[in-house]
């Protein structure tokens, strides 16, 4: 089965999605984009291929190598219930193309839907297109865009919690936003697809202000300067650090968002006073 779907104003293809029936077809958009900005296609194999190049990363989960002829690949080790699966995607960005190679026990098990979305490997993808992920919690408050980070998860949770227990606020994603750098004016989407349902998710707003937030034992905000900007912002935004040119479009996505938005820290105590503030001294 084909599919088209969109990913932070991205058009993108998949051919030969496996796990497709009646039942799943509907979570994808249904489109089938003539000219796609980029486009998967899925092949079975077994073949454990001998990758000519340079391995420039390795975690438990992948490796990725830069390739002899200019390309990338990424080789994962996928836990299943049959054990480690060894799946490979060839990424061909002069082309604007990438081929997944999965063996057949693994196509065919509905379960992997999950393990699947992890080989398009989105958040590398959309470097290539002036896009990042950041770690934070896009909130839509009065159709303008907020993105709330901290120091931890629990950290921007409580804030945000507080956030729409007072105010009529609308989360558009919780943990991850994709910042889009690629026009003349900053976006922010929603998250990267997880499971099948993230796949519809195209929501997109402008971003009005970043607020780091930390748990405290007073109020208090202030709004960032110098070489703060960079220390709060790219510790939280995913860089890629071994390729010059990719690093080089990270970059440019992060020096786009200090020139353009204001930032501030904002120290929050856990009751109704810590919204007042934010309205009276950030939001306002």
């Amino acid at each position: 089965m084909n599919a088209g779907i969109k990913i932070a104003g991205l058009n993108i293809n998949i051919k030969n999605i496996p796990f497709m029936n009646d039942e799943t077809e509907d979570i994808y958009v249904e489109k089938y984009f003539k000219e796609p900005d980029f486009e998967y296609k899925v092949i079975l194999s077994e073949e454990d291929f001998v990758l000519k190049g340079v391995c420039i990363l390795r975690d438990g989960k992948k490796s990725i190598y830069s390739l002899d002829n200019g390309n990338y690949a990424i080789k994962f080790f996928i836990d299943t219930k049959d054990g480690k699966t060894i799946c490979y995607t060839f990424f061909d960005f002069e082309n604007g193309c990438a081929n997944i190679y999965i063996p057949s026990s693994f196509a065919f098990d509905e379960s992997n839907t999950e393990n699947f979305i992890s080989l398009l490997t989105l958040d590398f993808l959309l470097i290539q297109y002036q896009r990042v992920v950041m770690t934070g919690t896009l909130v839509n408050c009065d159709s303008k865009g907020y993105i709330v980070s901290g120091p931890t998860t629990k950290s921007v949770d409580e804030l945000v919690h507080l956030w729409k227990s007072e105010d009529d606020i609308k989360i558009i994603s919780e943990h991850q936003v994709i910042i889009d750098g690629s026009g003349d004016e900053l976006k922010a989407w929603g998250t990267l697809p997880r499971t099948e349902q993230d796949l519809v998710s195209d929501r997109v707003i402008g971003i009005d202000k970043i607020v780091i937030a930390n748990k405290a034992d007073e109020l208090n905000s202030k709004l960032v300067r110098g070489s703060g900007l960079y220390k709060n912002i790219i510790p939280r935004i995913s860089m890629v650090t071994w390729n010059a040119e990719l690093l080089e479009k990270s970059m440019n996505v992060v020096d786009s968002v200090i020139a353009n938005v204001d930032i501030y820290e904002y120290s929050y105590t856990l009751d109704n006073d810590a919204i007042d503030y934010l309205n009276k001294y950030i939001i306002e």
